[in-house]
């Protein structure tokens, strides 16, 4: 028969005390504003008890979510038997996980925790964050984070064997779970780090798939497991060998396997970080740093203490296309290597670095002190304007952002990578007006701000002017403008604008002169620049992108259109 038994916070264990093996599963029910999340709600054998506890609690048709940690039919074969029942959920997993689910059969829609910032936004509010487990003991395995309750599902993790079982960890648990954890993780070198993620958490409680709810002196579980030998290691060493495991000695076949399944392995490893590089510095690319920054600022999203997560966005001042014009592509192709080179010897061996467009490029500095940050990056700026190895003096900006930053400004953890990153690349842009080769560490940051851009509208027609400018403030944009390029010119120098749009035929300095002009300095030069006119052939647009402008449109334009592109290059598309 089903049990039940609250355990505050709004989570329920609504499993059995039958022992099978040696091992109890333990399904775990929140209820929050109404609605039922399930968490590995179990197999075929107690499915039926598990629904029976269920519903003793809310009824079947309320619950809206049901958490997969991992696809083991021991928390994952009652799917097809619940859905039989009629009941309907969303299934909430990682999407390796999701691979193999599919193959029980199960026709509910997933959520996929990877896509959606390793975080889920319940209809009262409340966020479950999820952390990566991988290899613990599946590729896709997840844990589950509630912060309210400062509750930690673990699934596997900190599980044991029990000869006898107590809903609650008693004195002898710990060498129950050492035991287990010997059998079914991997190595120290995986069960390490999550330990040290894990223990950044506060918690009141762990309640593990298998064995029982820790509730005592939780960090002294967390470093059993931290300092924990098991797997292949374990076998190593009970054979007093300090070398991976004889495979000789099962037979000639099982080693030509081994070697041959190695070979796939380093085969595979090699094409996904050929597929993750950018081909010209070897850095990690843009595409792979949006899957990072989402994972690592959602993670870190709730951490608390003197040390932070601070990423900074670097750009070139220089004017890459005057060089190559000048040079060539070979040249500029130099100093993209020169400066990844001088970025990858500046950082430390935890702290990634990317190129994600042009000359911009990321790093990522997981917990350091701000300050320290600040003063790695300004290492860098230095190494970089002191460096003869370019065909000319080279000079960086960099924008720090820290996630602390942006606790406050968000509600959902999913948005806190594309949050930081925004607020990185609006403080390079500050560096740069601020004339370059310099840092900065502070702006507004938000997803929401009183002004999502400065933008100056150069134009001599007062009616076109004005009504641009009132339909770009109406979208929360400040807005100047001049009505010829010479008061545009001192504008800039003046105030330093996020975007310039410019008609093409406007007194004393037309379009092309006040984009050369610009171009001509390293303050300027990287404005974004969108030209506007009547005019239009294919001589004036050979012009236009060969002086470097973004955007050229002819007018009339669509309002819409425009603004879908104002957006894109002030929202960081632009850099």
């Amino acid at each position: 028969m089903g049990e039940v038994t609250a355990l505050g916070g709004g989570f329920f264990w609504v499993g059995n005390s039958l022992l099978t093996e040696n091992l109890i599963c333990n399904p775990y029910l929140l209820v929050e504003g109404g609605e039922g999340i399930l968490f590995d709600p179990g197999s075929t054998l107690d499915a039926k008890d598990v629904m029976a506890s269920v519903a003793s609690i809310l009824p079947l048709d309320k619950i809206r979510y049901v958490v997969l940690h991992h696809q083991d039919p021991d928390l994952a074969a009652a799917l097809p038997y619940m859905e039989a029942a009629g009941m309907k959920f969303t299934i909430v997993t990682h999407w390796r996980t999701w691979s193999l689910l599919r193959f029980y059969g199960i026709t509910s829609p997933v959520y996929l925790v990877d896509e959606h910032g390793y975080a889920l936004r319940l209809s009262s509010g409340r966020t479950l964050q999820f952390i990566p487990t991988p290899y613990l003991h599946f590729p896709g395995a997840i844990a589950t984070y509630d912060r309210q309750s400062k509750f930690l599902l673990s699934s596997d993790l900190f599980g044991a064997f029990s000869e006898r079982w107590s809903l609650y960890a008693d004195d002898g648990y710990r060498e129950a779970m050492k035991r287990f954890h010997e059998h079914y993780m991997p190595s120290n070198e995986i069960l390490r780090p999550t330990m040290d993620l894990i223990s950044c958490l506060e918690l009141e409680a762990i309640l593990p798939q298998h064995g029982s709810i820790i509730k005592e002196n939780i960090p002294s579980y967390i470093d059993t497991l931290k300092n924990l030998e098991c797997g292949l290691a374990l076998e190593s060493g009970l054979r007093g060998e300090k070398t991976k495991p004889d495979y000789q000695a099962l037979g000639e076949e099982v080693t030509r396997l081994k070697e041959l399944n190695e070979q796939l392995q380093k085969a595979a490893t090699l094409v996904n970080e050929v597929q993750m590089r950018d081909s010209t510095t070897g850095l990690y690319d843009e595409t792979f740093f949006k899957e990072f920054i989402d994972e690592q600022a959602s993670l870190r999203f709730y951490a608390e203490g003197v040390e932070d997560d601070v990423l900074a966005v670097f750009g070139i001042d220089e004017g890459m296309a005057r060089i190559e014009y000048q040079y060539g592509p070979k040249e500029v192709e130099a100093i993209l290597k020169g400066v990844a080179r001088i970025l990858q010897d500046g950082k430390a061996a935890t702290q990634p670095v990317f190129r994600l467009h042009g000359t911009t490029f990321a790093l990522w500095m997981p917990r350091i002190v701000f300050h320290k940050a600040v003063e790695l990056c300004e290492t860098i700026r230095t190494s970089v304007e002191a460096s003869k190895s370019f065909i000319e003096r080279i000079t960086v900006s960099a924008g720090l952002v820290a996630v602390a930053e942006i606790r406050s400004t968000i509600l959902d953890p999913a948005e806190a990578g594309a949050t930081l990153a925004e607020a990185g690349v609006k403080r390079l842009r500050i560096a740069r007006k601020r004339g370059g080769n310099t840092i900065c560490t502070s702006s507004e940051v938000g997803t929401e701000t009183q002004s999502r851009a400065k933008i100056l509208v150069v134009d001599d027609n007062q009616i076109h002017a004005g009504v641009l400018k009132t339909f770009l403030e109406n979208n929360d944009y400040t807005v100047s403008i001049a009505q010829d390029g010479g008061k545009a010119l001192s504008m800039v120098a003046e105030e330093g604008f996020d975007l310039i749009i410019s008609e093409l035929m406007v007194p004393k300095v037309d379009g092309f002169m006040l984009k050369d002009s610009l171009a001509a300095k390293s303050g300027t030069k990287d404005i974004p620049f969108i030209l506007v006119s009547h005019r239009k052939n294919e001589n004036s647009v050979r012009r236009a992108y060969g002086q470097g402008v973004d955007h050229y449109l002819q007018k009339p334009y669509l309002m819409a259109e425009l603004l879908g592109i104002v957006h894109n290059m002030t929202s960081g598309g632009g850099l």
